[in-house]
């Protein structure tokens, strides 16, 4: 692999109102699933906004960066197109806007909000520690980007972001599209056709809404209040669904691992009893054929059971070859000088 085909990383943005990301938990997500996975952890390294893993084959890097990055940072920045575009369910409500021009894209216009006015950002860069030569670049390439996307579900998991822009390609996705992308989607480039116009402050036309009536002099409050009152009520719900919503378990209410991570507390690091009822990490189907072909690469090949037999055939010869030796050393030396006793 050459070029951007060595690596494969994500740039996650987060929104005004979200919390700063705890590298901390996104480490303890990170090894308890590559421990779920069968795969050992060579180095860890948490310090300074920053976090390392060396891994089978790979290294991984986490930095975040406490403030807004520069407007030029997302100069390039694209979307996926229609055709790569997961069903989501902005895509639904807007029919699919960027295939329908008259129509508002409502994933475009979150990830453009989301670049303006980001607090800050996450970045993550996996590169495969050992180079192979014999792989193909399009099949290397893939292989990293399967694994980047694994890797990148459980800081997702510990820290959601509003809007990740993906390398290779640089296309920005909101969260939900990108958990809904498989591998062979993002490897796909963006749309070139309409780039993302990330403008700065001063040149952004401001409108704002006129909150008087039409020269009534009506302040502002008592409109809000009328539009209020204009609103559709919503019906009160059903007892049915009231039961069933007060008899819902909170484990199933709250499914993610992020709302069973928070309830947990600290003593659960250190080995009590109550460690053992922690649940069991989230399925990943999606693994489990990577698992399957690891588990099958892992036996021995036909040349190196051949070279295993020829090597205990040969350790068998010297064996017998040193056998004989004694044997004849013993009856020519050993045996006459016996006799004469």
């Amino acid at each position: 692999m050459r070029g951007s085909n060595r690596y494969a990383g994500a740039m996650f943005l987060y929104g005004p109102n979200s919390p700063a990301p705890d590298l901390t938990l996104a480490m303890q997500f990170l090894i308890d699933d590559l421990r779920f996975d069968g795969r050992r952890v060579d180095w860890v390294a948490l310090k300074n906004g920053s976090l390392r893993l060396r891994l089978q084959g790979h290294e991984l890097v986490l930095a975040l960066t406490d403030s807004p990055l520069p407007p030029h940072a997302f100069q390039g920045v694209l979307r996926p197109r229609s055709s790569a575009r997961p069903q989501t369910a902005d895509a639904a409500q807007s029919g699919d806007g960027d295939a329908v021009p008259g129509r508002t894209d409502l994933a475009r216009g979150r990830v453009l909000h989301t670049l303006r006015h980001h607090p800050f950002a996450l970045s993550v860069l996996l590169r495969p520690r050992c180079m192979s030569d014999d792989e193909r670049p399009d099949t290397a390439l893939l292989s990293l980007v399967r694994e980047c996307r694994a890797l990148v579900e459980p800081v997702i998991e510990a820290a959601p972001p509003a809007a990740v822009i993906w390398q290779p390609g640089t296309v920005a996705f909101t969260c939900e599209e990108f958990l809904a992308s498989r591998a062979e989607s993002l490897i796909h480039p963006g749309d070139r056709d309409r780039p993302l116009q990330l403008t700065t402050e001063d040149e952004r036309p401001r409108h704002r809404p006129n909150m008087r009536g039409a020269g009534s002099g009506q302040p502002a409050q008592a409109i809000a209040l009328e539009a209020a009152a204009a609103l559709p009520q919503m019906g009160e719900p059903s007892s049915e669904t009231a039961l069933a919503v007060a008899d819902t378990p909170d484990d199933i209410a709250s499914a993610s691992r992020n709302d069973r991570a928070a309830r947990r507390s600290a003593g659960h690091l250190f080995g009590k009893r109550d460690a053992q009822d922690r649940p069991v990490t989230l399925p990943r189907p999606h693994r489990a054929d990577a698992r399957l072909a690891e588990a099958m690469r892992a036996g021995p090949s036909p040349q190196e059971v051949a070279e295993a037999r020829a090597r205990q055939r040969r350790l068998n010869l010297a064996r017998v070859a040193n056998v004989t030796t004694i044997a004849v050393w013993y009856s020519i030396y050993f045996k006459p000088f016996v006799s004469l006793f």
